[in-house]
């Protein structure tokens, strides 16, 4: 069965019409698009009038609305939680710059409350995170191997830093030297190993940490592992016989 919409003018469908009652044919009028639009425009233009009914009919049946809501939450609780994921995902992705910025803002803003509040759930939770993260190594091992991997190659000259300085520390070695000053010692020698000229693989103290070598700029040098190796903790050392030898192998 077909009818006319008085609005557009068109013939459409029955199920193109919304059912009224009051009608002899049980359907409005107009159709659904039409009707559609009209109500778009009457929104648009009486916002506020439509808002203040809204408000007037909410206060009216607040009760009766809260009632409702509680058990439909109860009925549909797996479905609703469903469609939050889903919406929740969506909007995640959809706004995910916004997001790491609002919450960099955030962390930056609160970071002491953060802390503290990270402090006390660790302190209450210790054996259970603890648990977690013994059973999160041993499931992801590859990938946890992976990212450690990629992460030092990223960051070679941090670690070599690091590295260094964790070994002067447990000799009790006086000095320091940052990231900019091992680097810079690092471009003086061309990243080649100061002894054969080969592409240098780490950081050496000249005079070795065991032998009462300091942690400072000046004694260090960037090293290949061969040379590293074979020249260890020895001191005095014949560098000069060492790259005699060097030559001669290569």
């Amino acid at each position: 069965m077909e009818k006319r919409c008085s609005k557009c003018g068109e013939v459409k469908s029955v199920t193109e019409f919304h059912k009224r009652t009051a009608s002899p044919d049980g359907l409005f009028h107009w159709c659904k698009a039409c009707a559609l639009i009209y109500q778009k425009v009457y929104r648009e233009g009486h916002r506020e009038k439509i808002a203040a009914r809204r408000k007037v009919y909410d206060a009216k049946h607040r009760e009766e609305k809260a009632t409702y809501n509680k058990m439909y939450h109860e009925e549909h609780r797996e479905e609703i939680a469903a469609n939050q994921k889903i919406y929740n995902k969506m909007y995640n992705e959809k706004h995910q710059k916004k997001l790491v910025t609002k919450r960099k803002v955030y962390c930056k803003e609160h970071r002491e409350e953060i802390a503290a509040r990270q402090k006390v759930y660790q302190e209450g939770h210790r054996e259970e995170i603890a648990t977690y993260k013994k059973i999160y190594q041993e499931e992801h091992q590859e990938k946890i191997a992976t990212y450690q991997k990629m992460y030092r190659e990223g960051h070679l000259e941090q670690f070599r830093t690091y590295s260094m300085q964790r070994r002067a520390r447990k000799a009790g070695a006086s000095g320091h030297a940052t990231i900019e000053q091992i680097q810079a010692r690092w471009d003086y020698y061309g990243n080649k190993c100061y002894i054969c000229g080969k592409d240098a693989e780490a950081i050496d103290h000249v005079v070795p940490l065991a032998k009462g070598g300091s942690n400072w700029p000046a004694n260090l040098r960037p090293i290949c592992s061969k040379c590293n190796l074979k020249k260890s903790s020895k001191w005095p050392y014949d560098f000069k016989q060492a790259k005699q030898e060097k030559e001669t192998t290569y």
